[in-house]
């Protein structure tokens, strides 16, 4: 049999070139017409020269000044004052959980309590102290009222409470504003654990908050409206969110346990039942998730977090004896069953319930808190 005949240098030269043969491509480094990699370059650049200060960094703060442009009420200096206050209640020490300390400042902290209660009650808490709801408005019956209120064609010629003072002259500062400035200043602070137990002990600032989340049923109003009259609907609904929040990190601390704080252990169910008997929010975990719309993308959607910061308020205030004894006996009964039913609709129920708590912590942790109230009502309520 003959051999093959040797390739000629042309079909040579065409096979070494189909093997070495590159094809050209560009590298694309933008998305959508940006460039990326430049942008988080930039980012990172102004992060590193516009770090924030540590607060030993600051130097000597005179809070005695701080505190006469508080006494002094001037709008100038309130506005310094509050300003200067809210920066360093942000400020951490470095590898510390520890910044601005109240009991190095008490002037400053009741000449902040008593601007609260100017702002919000104007006669003083007192004249407010007997009045306490007789139902509870959940947050989402307080959201439709304020868009109804909002969207209402009469709404651009109707004066509303909450409104500038028209009796002022000149341009000023809405006391609602001032109040919600002063409230997130309070949830700095409580967020330090050197604060925690000093603020909750401080039976002002409790009985303030939990009065200025609550609303006025008499006779005299055909819809609730809130008790401080410097508030509308919307102001109040980010005041109560507010103060759950501040409450979260108060509430292991805060004393329930005499004949004079009936009054405070009604408000403070009623804030926390506000969050979670809602009917169309009792749901189990996994129908929550199919309704924000998260069930066929794949994404992961978190525990509710008013919901669950409620339940963190319960749980933890509920926790104590006496505090149960306290809510047992001022709490209405019907109100105590209305959160258990509540709080039964959200366990889970189903088989699609218990894989969502078994990969995702936070809806563990969620169930847990459901179980913890559960037992503290079923220790308080009245056999």
């Amino acid at each position: 049999m003959a051999a093959p005949p040797p390739p000629s240098a042309a079909g040579s030269v065409k096979a070494r070139r189909k093997i070495e043969y590159v094809p050209f491509q560009r590298e694309i480094e933008t998305a959508g017409g940006r460039d990326v990699v430049q942008i988080q370059n930039e980012l990172l650049r102004m992060s590193r020269g516009h770090q924030l200060r540590d607060i030993n960094e600051w130097g000597r703060i005179y809070t005695d000044a701080l505190t006469m442009s508080l006494r002094s009420r001037l709008s100038v200096e309130l506005s310094y004052a509050l300003t200067t206050l809210t920066v360093l209640s942000t400020m951490r020490s470095q590898g510390h959980d520890s910044g601005m300390t109240v009991t190095q400042c008490p002037e400053l902290l009741e000449e902040l309590l008593d601007l609260l209660e100017e702002l919000t009650f104007p006669d003083g808490l007192d004249s407010v102290a007997t009045v306490i709801e007789d139902e509870i408005t959940t947050n989402r019956k307080l959201i439709q009222l304020a868009h109804e209120e909002i969207s209402s064609p009469l709404a651009p010629v109707t004066r509303c409470q909450g409104e500038f003072d028209p009796t002022k002259s000149g341009p000023s500062q809405r006391r609602a504003d001032l109040i919600k400035l002063v409230l997130n200043l309070f949830r700095n602070l409580s967020a330090i654990t050197d604060n925690q137990q000093v603020l909750a002990k401080n039976t002002l600032l409790i009985d303030l908050l939990l009065a200025t989340t609550s609303l006025d049923r008499s006779n005299s109003v055909s819809l609730p409206r809130p008790l401080s009259d410097a508030l509308s609907l919307p102001d109040l609904i980010a005041v109560r969110k507010d103060t759950i929040n501040i409450l979260v990190n108060l509430c292991g601390h805060i004393p329930l346990s005499s004949s004079e704080h009936t009054a405070r252990a009604k408000r403070v169910f009623a804030l926390v039942s506000s969050y979670l008997v809602d009917s169309a929010e009792t749901i189990p975990p996994f129908q929550w998730v199919m309704q924000n719309n998260a069930g066929s993308s794949g994404v992961s959607v978190r525990a509710p977090l008013l919901p669950d910061a409620a339940l963190e308020v319960f749980t933890r205030i509920s926790q104590p004896d006496t505090n149960r004894e306290v809510i047992g006996s001022s709490v209405p009964q019907a109100w105590l069953w209305q959160l258990i039913e509540s709080l039964v609709y959200r366990l889970p129920s189903s088989d699609q319930d218990f894989k969502l708590l078994a990969r995702d912590e936070g809806w563990m942790s969620y169930l847990e808190k459901l179980i913890l109230s559960l037992y503290s009502l079923a220790y308080l309520i009245p056999h």
